[in-house]
């Protein structure tokens, strides 16, 4: 993402009647950015998270301190242990080895296999699902994609050249159809018609307390 559209993505941050965070994740390793420090610099005022697999922290380590939260993904390449980066850093340890069995979603039905088998039916709310209600994806070139789910050939919605924030949020045809969809429990548009992923327990939470039911 270069400098000049991360700025268009903090004024419309600013103008928004939220307090919002940043995550800095997805499709590629954040730390490779070429002016990563100086992106880290621009968001000094925000909370940040940051998704890495830790092998250039050292680099910008003080700024990094700083951020809200860092989450440290371990493979089975990883150079150091999780008990060696908490000793190290104060930093979250995602552990993505293949020895720990972890399940995942399929990523909007991009991968198959016996790690990526789950029901993603809630028993109260069916297929609801949380995401594109409560994060905003926006891609490298700007473009507002509907979920980071969607690995291949992510459905773009708009850009933020061309449309703000507050405008995606409130205004945006295509995001309000998925919205539509997924608030009556259904899942009838590709990706989200091919993608598995259960609700996330907070926002099951979020809607038991708020008495929401299914129409």
């Amino acid at each position: 993402m270069s400098l000049d559209t991360l700025d268009v993505i903090i004024n419309h941050a600013e103008n928004l009647d939220r307090d919002i965070e940043f995550h800095l994740s997805g499709r590629g390793e954040p730390t490779l950015h070429p002016k990563f420090s100086d992106l880290l610099d621009r968001l000094d005022r925000f909370k940040v998270k940051l998704s890495t697999n830790g092998n250039r922290v050292d680099r910008y380590l003080d700024k990094i301190n700083k951020l809200m939260k860092v989450d440290y993904s371990i493979y089975d390449q990883s150079k150091l242990t999780s008990k060696q980066i908490y000793s190290k850093y104060n930093f979250h340890v995602v552990d993505k080895r293949t020895n720990t069995k972890n399940i995942y979603n399929n990523r909007a039905g991009s991968i198959v296999s016996q790690q990526t088998e789950q029901n993603p039916s809630h028993p109260k709310y069916k297929l609801m699902c949380e995401k594109p209600f409560h994060v905003v994806y926006i891609n490298y070139n700007g473009d507002y994609n509907l979920c980071c789910n969607e690995w291949f050939n992510p459905t773009v919605l708009e850009n933020v050249h061309t449309q703000s924030i507050k405008e995606y949020l409130n205004d945006n045809v295509i995001l309000k159809s998925f919205q539509k969809d997924l608030m009556k429990g259904e899942r009838k548009q590709s990706p989200c018609k091919g993608c598995n992923k259960q609700m996330h327990p907070k926002a099951v939470d979020f809607l038991d307390r708020i008495g929401y039911n299914i129409s």
